[in-house]
């Protein structure tokens, strides 16, 4: 090899390890926020009392911002209480806090959990168990999937709103939930915090009304403790006619949770799909030995008609060999003819430890109600027992642009006659 060459190869390789290493750790910019957020605060010795938790704790650097996080390990609360403090705020001004905490995203439930609060003392803090988004924390979203990293992921927990003292400062307070149990081990459960989340409460938008206003469930799989001890997260335990978890507050977008029975994310999607209402189905569903799982889906009335999807995983493709367009047709055979739901090109990639499963979206425009005024009910059935996957819902009201892509999609599929 010449030797005026070897100086730029160098310089390049030099160049591909400066961007391995950089993204090896997360960083603050990575974290999906909402616009109207302020920004994350990551936790450090500056800004927290760690006395007692393993901090800087790396063992999960990959997914951390900075690559550290206090860890509480299985100590069944002799670590004591960690406190962290936002500085730099309007004293008087509310602001609206989330965690960002470490979480495992094994398929079934882990031993992750806390309690946290703007009080001191355990018994004035509220308890997220298994950061599962159970509970007060269902509909919130994770904060951030690295593909690179298959052993955990951030999530938010909601811990409210908390008004800043005279000195511009709010504090946060952690401690060991002593009280939850979990499979593996005897201790109490454990604690991961990465730091905080933080916006103005009164910069916060109002959630937006439904367009689903149900996804009633029927005939799916059932996952109890003689499957594995907890069931699945983020439902646990469940039977055929446990009803979906209420999806993302704010619709899809980066870090909505997809199904009710896995951890996987959103960590892609296409434009047109941000902010759209969805449901979170059961992926176990795809299970169904017999093949007859349903969900009957009420849209809201203040719209006379809405945008109706079923986003189906490719691997009905690729690991399958099924035609994605005829698993929708069988999946609305009960309102819509074949062909009906047309595929738009949009689609979501939805994060399974590490690695992003493609779901394509097909549509219809669908009415509310009938001629009395009346709610609809959409009864969407089962793909074919055995399959790979499965599929999601969603529902929305395009912006004006969005019409004409809809109905030219719709028109390219319309079966046209030549004039004689």
């Amino acid at each position: 090899m010449s030797k005026h060459l070897l100086f730029p190869l160098m310089l390049v390789a030099f160049v591909m390890g400066m961007a391995t290493t950089a993204q090896a750790t997360t960083m603050a910019s990575d974290l999906w926020l909402f616009d109207w957020e302020i920004g994350y605060v990551d936790l450090d010795s500056s800004n927290a009392n760690t006395s007692g938790w393993s901090f800087p704790d790396t063992s999960s650097n990959s997914i951390t911002v900075g690559g550290n996080c206090a860890d509480s390990g299985n100590n069944s609360g002799a670590n004591g209480e960690l406190s962290m403090t936002l500085s730099g705020l309007t004293p008087g001004t509310s602001y609206s806090i989330d965690a960002v905490v470490a979480s495992d995203d094994n398929d079934d439930v882990g031993d992750y959990s806390v309690l946290a609060g703007f009080t001191s003392g355990a018994a004035n803090q509220t308890a997220y168990n298994n950061y599962q988004l159970n509970g007060v924390n269902k509909g919130r979203d994770v904060a951030y999937a690295n593909r690179a990293e298959t052993g955990y992921y951030l999530v938010r927990l909601p811990l409210g709103s908390q008004e800043a003292d005279a000195n511009g400062q709010i504090t946060v307070y952690f401690n060991e939930d002593v009280s939850h149990t979990n499979p593996w081990q005897s201790a109490g459960g454990r604690a991961m915090i990465d730091g905080l989340v933080y916006a103005e409460t009164a910069a916060i938008p109002t959630i937006p009304g439904k367009l689903i206003l149900s996804a009633d469930r029927s005939g799916g799989t059932t996952y109890d403790n003689d499957d594995s001890p907890g069931g699945r997260p983020f439902i646990g335990i469940h039977d055929g006619e446990t009803d979906p978890l209420e999806a993302s507050f704010y619709g899809l977008r980066l870090g909505a949770t997809t199904f009710s029975d896995r951890t996987f994310c959103v960590d892609g999607l296409s434009d047109e799909l941000v902010g759209a209402d969805y449901v979170r189905t059961f992926l176990g569903d795809k299970g169904d030995s017999e093949a007859d799982f349903s969900y009957d889906i009420t849209l809201s009335q203040d719209v006379e008609r809405v945008f109706l999807m079923v986003l189906v995983d490719d691997r009905l493709v690729s690991d399958d060999g099924y035609v994605l367009q005829e698993i929708v047709d069988g999946v609305v055979a009960d309102f819509a003819a074949a062909g009906e739901f047309v595929d738009t090109g949009w689609d979501i990639d939805a994060n399974d430890s590490g690695t992003a499963h493609p779901l394509s979206a097909f549509g219809a425009w669908v009415p509310t109600k009938d001629v009395l005024g009346d709610p609809i009910t959409y009864a969407m059935g089962a793909t074919p027992s055995g399959a790979t996957s499965t599929y999601m819902i969603a529902a929305m009201v395009p912006e004006p642009s969005t019409y004409v892509l809809l109905i030219g999609a719709a028109m390219l599929l319309l079966p046209w006659r030549r004039r004689s």
